[in-house]
């Protein structure tokens, strides 16, 4: 390829001539990479964290329900309701106790993603509320753990 502007030979991927410094073809800018919004980002973690943390706040205490099903069944429904009863409670708590420390850690990890953003409030506050309930529903857990060892002390 020549030179437009002084006609001297140049490489073909020139932008400028050497000898003349006219430019040969358009030069291209670089483009400035996009900037990401990391706050908008621990928002929707904190939320995404925030709405598995609910989810499996509400399976435990679907659970923990389903423990005080069979306790009820266990004293009203005689020797039948017995067995029912103990084995509804007893895998009631422990399944609430699994999925309850299990919203506990992720309700810990988006209420941290939640306080490092701080520009939504209202994703704060919903962080804020999930990880207090699941720290509640775990406490609640661990007192049933006290409550199911007495009563099988009592019962021996």
């Amino acid at each position: 390829m020549f030179c437009r502007h002084c006609g001297k030979e140049v490489f073909d991927e020139a932008f400028v001539c050497p000898s003349c410094g006219g430019q040969l073809r358009h030069i291209p800018t670089a483009q400035p990479a996009p900037q990401t919004n990391r706050r908008a980002k621990f928002a929707k973690v904190s939320r995404i964290l925030s709405t598995v943390t609910a989810i499996l706040n509400g399976v435990a205490l679907g659970f923990w329900l389903m423990k005080i099903i069979g306790t009820v069944i266990g004293f009203k429904g005689g020797e039948t309701g017995e067995h029912v009863g103990a084995w509804m409670m007893v895998y009631g708590w422990i399944f609430s106790m699994i999925f309850a420390l299990i919203a506990c850690e992720a309700g810990t990890a988006g209420f941290v993603f939640g306080l490092i953003q701080k520009d939504n409030r209202k994703v704060k506050r919903f962080a804020i509320i999930v990880f207090v309930v699941s720290v509640v529903l775990a406490t609640v857990g661990v007192f049933d753990l006290f409550h199911l060892s007495l009563i099988s002390e009592l019962s021996v």
